[in-house]
């Protein structure tokens, strides 16, 4: 049987998760339920909990997202990002569909990130593939330590370091183009920080909601990660933020640009918050920084580059759903969606 899920399903739906995908899914799924399921400020009153497959007394499919809005110059719409989804090997054939068909009815729109086990999922809803790629690019602080730790002979890492830096044109002092910007750390979101988001998100053809409460939600309160929010000022207003978390990866820290956003013809404040943050971690030793973005924000893709970043590869390509004709043509007709590791669970894992 099909039916909505209940916050009752959750020790039965972690135990599917550890069937399905293993024991780390399935603490993760545990550690955010309330998270992503109550205490997120665009789920309906009372909780939503995706839908579940039900046979006997045991639940052998689950699909789930992580409501949200979708502002399309400025208008908003109701947005679901479609996230979780298992099936019980033995109950495979078709079911996958069913559940993605049922939270495609769910709201006004519906969209991911297709990986290959879910493509053909995305294709029997109907969906839209848009043109938006999304990539991991990267940036080495250290990248001497980095090949040392990979078997460089010191004098090949040192100088292929050396050499590296000579390409990338980094410079390691704050720029004459981004004097009398002020970039700080925050304890918490400002309330400003809405009069920002719609002063800034009414230039963007599609952009999900990042406002206050979702900063607050999405970053100060996740239970996966720890994350830092930067802001940056130009005489006393807010001009823009940076969110960054830091890992371990292969043995040496990483550190992650999961979002940012500033005016989009404001790119000295966009820069401000790259130096500073490159300052940061440089301080803390960390040998490469990783962040995921959109194709459509070119903008922010040069801003890398100048920074040092080189365009990594394609990770995955955003798909939606609606049965709103009037809204699909006007998702045709815009530019592709601006994207983060912000956006959707890209950032979870």
């Amino acid at each position: 049987m099909l039916r909505p899920g209940r916050a009752g399903d959750r020790a039965r739906l972690v135990k599917l998760m550890g069937r399905v995908w293993g024991a780390g899914a399935a603490a993760h799924l545990d550690r955010g339920w309330e998270w992503q399921h109550e205490a997120n400020p665009w789920v309906p009153p009372g909780g939503w909990y995706g839908y579940v497959l039900e046979r006997g007394d045991d639940l052998v499919g689950f699909i789930s997202g992580i409501w949200s809005a979708l502002h399309v110059y400025g208008a908003a719409h109701r947005l679901i990002w479609a996230t979780d989804l298992m099936v019980d090997s033995a109950w495979r054939g078709g079911q996958g569909r069913r559940l993605a068909a049922a939270l495609a009815s769910e709201g006004p729109l519906v969209a991911g990130f297709p990986v290959a086990r879910t493509r053909g999922i995305w294709a029997a809803l109907g969906t839209n593939v848009r043109g938006c790629r999304v990539r991991r690019h990267t940036a080495p602080l250290d990248l001497e330590a980095t090949l040392a730790r990979r078997g460089w002979p010191s004098m090949l890492a040192k100088g292929a370091s050396r050499l590296w830096a000579r390409v990338a044109h980094r410079s390691t002092r704050r720029g004459a183009s981004t004097s009398g910007l002020e970039v700080l750390e925050l304890a918490d979101v400002p309330a400003e920080l809405d009069l920002f988001w719609s002063r800034v998100s009414t230039a963007h053809a599609a952009i999900a909601v990042r406002d206050c409460a979702f900063l607050r939600w999405r970053f100060l309160d996740c239970p996966h990660h720890d994350h830092q929010i930067h802001a940056v000022r130009r005489s006393g207003e807010l001009a823009g933020y940076l969110v960054e978390r830091l890992a371990l990866s292969e043995g040496g820290p990483v550190a992650t640009v999961v979002d940012f956003l500033t005016a989009r013809d404001d790119q000295q404040a966009l820069e401000a918050l790259l130096e500073q943050a490159f300052d940061n971690w440089r301080a803390r030793r960390v040998e490469r920084v990783e962040c995921c973005l959109g194709a459509a924000c070119g903008r922010l893709g040069a801003a890398l580059r100048k920074m040092g970043f080189s365009f990594g590869h394609e990770r995955t390509r955003l798909a939606y759903v609606t049965a709103n004709q009037v809204l699909a043509r006007r998702l045709r007709e815009r530019s592709p969606w601006y994207v983060t590791a912000a956006d959707s669970d890209l950032d979870f894992f």
